[in-house]
């Protein structure tokens, strides 16, 4: 039998053949590691995510504590001011109602010592007389009292005449000059003393010299 020295020798080795348990197993090992790995990707990320949300948690409560310092310190600054300025105010009251008292007892002191002086005078006699007259018409019954300083008692005599039946008492209140008058069954009263006649202007001068306090 010839043969052909160019035909290729025959393969004698036998077919590879596939594992498929291997192949699986692979698989299975290669899943398992890329879940881990994606576990453990998830585990970091879930792991910064909470660091970054711990830190904003304390950086909103340093923040809300820095807040909350700030408003108390304003209402300790605000309630502070307040006190002072209240104690201020209280202060300047004070020391305008000081001024106001010491102007007003000057200025009052000065026309005490004018209508004393009058009262001293020579005109203080006719003053008494022009009082005398226009209380006449007032009192009818006839049981007058005249209230006078001891210094007046002098004028007695004056102005009996023109009271008629009347009696006289002196009034250590009566300082400054003048005279009142009362009849108890008329109930009236009638007084031209230069004390009630002074004190009467105080409301006036405080009021017209705007010296009020409010």
């Amino acid at each position: 039998m010839k043969t052909n020295p160019s035909a290729a020798p025959a393969d004698t080795s036998a077919p590879a053949t596939v594992n498929h348990e291997d192949f699986h197993v692979g698989k299975f090992y290669e899943a398992i590691n890329q879940y881990a790995s994606e576990q453990r990707q998830k585990i970091k990320q879930e792991i910064l995510d909470y660091k970054q949300k711990e830190l904003e948690k304390a950086t909103d409560q340093v923040l809300q504590e820095a807040y909350e310092m700030i408003q108390k310190e304003m209402a300790n600054m605000t309630a502070s001011i307040a006190r002072e300025m209240a104690k201020k105010e209280l202060e300047g009251r004070q020391a305008l109602l000081k001024r106001r008292k010491a102007i007003t007892e000057e200025v009052f002191n000065n026309a005490a010592k004018k209508l004393l002086d009058y009262a001293n005078g020579p005109e203080y006699p006719e003053y008494l007389k022009k009082c005398a007259l226009k209380m006449k018409p007032l009192f009818t019954v006839g049981d007058t009292v005249i209230y006078l300083r001891e210094e007046d008692k002098k004028y007695e005599d004056l102005l009996e005449p023109l009271f008629g039946r009347c009696i006289f008492r002196i009034d250590r209140k009566i300082r400054l000059g003048g005279f009142w008058a009362e009849s108890n069954t008329q109930g009236i009263v009638a007084d031209e003393t230069f004390d009630s006649l002074l004190e009467n202007q105080r409301k006036w001068f405080a009021e017209n010299t705007h010296m009020e306090i409010v």
